[in-house]
């Protein structure tokens, strides 16, 4: 629990921007992830640990607060369909936003869930699909607006936490963009 608010916090944080890497391969699912997509940046790596929480690589669109971490990992689990309505999956996805809600139980954050419950995107054509919910956040007095996604791929969960400053209403376009790439370019599309 304290690893995921690390993680949480440290994806949200309001840390100052840091230099562009390079593109970063994670084996576990054999992709290279590239040190830019849909105009964020690739900012951080993060291996963890503790085997199942895996590999964390973190995106932001420069000169502004637009954050993207993706996060992949197998959470202990040994057999992780690529079907999101597998039991498996969804119950992934139901603890990823109660670890959401337990900041605030904790009094890191001030969490307000945006709608009835989680979605599934219904991107066209090629492309990866992800269960998904949004929700603000106060963080030290600002309001982030802010969202988790999910996939499955090789084996392996792949986690989104995206967020953005409540006073930058593009900040939900670039959003909607990285997910759209990150779609793409997790089912390999041409």
């Amino acid at each position: 629990m304290r690893a995921i608010a690390r993680c949480l916090i440290l994806a949200v944080g309001l840390a100052a921007a840091v230099p562009a890497l390079a593109a970063e391969t994670i084996q576990s699912v054999g992709l290279t992830f590239p040190d830019q997509i849909a105009g964020f940046k690739l900012v951080k790596r993060t291996d963890f640990p503790q085997k199942g929480l895996g590999v964390n690589v973190a995106y932001e669109k420069p000169g502004i607060f637009v954050r993207a971490s993706v996060f992949v990992y197998d959470a202990g689990v040994s057999s992780i369909p690529s079907n999101l309505d597998a039991p498996v999956v969804r119950k992934h996805f139901d603890q990823i936003i109660d670890d959401v809600k337990s900041l605030e139980r904790a009094g890191k954050v001030r969490v307000t869930m945006a709608g009835a419950g989680s979605q599934t995107t219904r991107f066209a054509g090629c492309g990866t699909q992800f269960l998904w919910r949004d929700y603000d956040m106060v963080l030290d007095g600002t309001t982030l607006k802010s969202g988790s996604y999910l996939t499955a791929v090789n084996n392996n969960f792949v986690k989104l936490r995206t967020s953005y400053r409540a006073d930058a209403p593009e900040g939900q376009r670039d959003i909607d963009r990285f997910v759209a790439e990150i779609s793409k370019f997790l089912a390999r599309c041409k």
